[in-house]
């Protein structure tokens, strides 16, 4: 089960977990269309390309990604990627 926060430690409303995806990067679109999506909604408050691509009117394709494909972003990440990375026997 997933939970959206109202803010620590409550949460608002539980999500049904086939419901919900993970979505990674990188992102793909036609150059033509997420120039035209970031022209013209530059201003407001999004938080990825797709939301961009979403606000133009058009439909984003879910596409199954990999799970080991993950963004670094804390310390403990690099460990992570180092275990994956070593498993693959590189």
């Amino acid at each position: 089960m997933f939970k959206i926060s109202r803010g620590w430690p409550f949460y608002r409303k539980n999500l049904k977990r086939d419901k919900v995806y993970l979505i990674q990067t990188p992102q793909a679109f036609e150059k033509k269309l997420i120039l035209a999506a970031y022209d013209n909604f530059f201003k407001r408050e999004v938080y990825d390309d797709s939301q961009f691509v979403e606000l133009m009117g058009t439909k984003v394709k879910i596409d199954e990604g990999e799970l080991t494909n993950f963004k670094i972003t804390y310390p403990e990440d690099i460990s992570l990627a180092n275990i994956i990375l070593s498993s693959r026997n590189l």
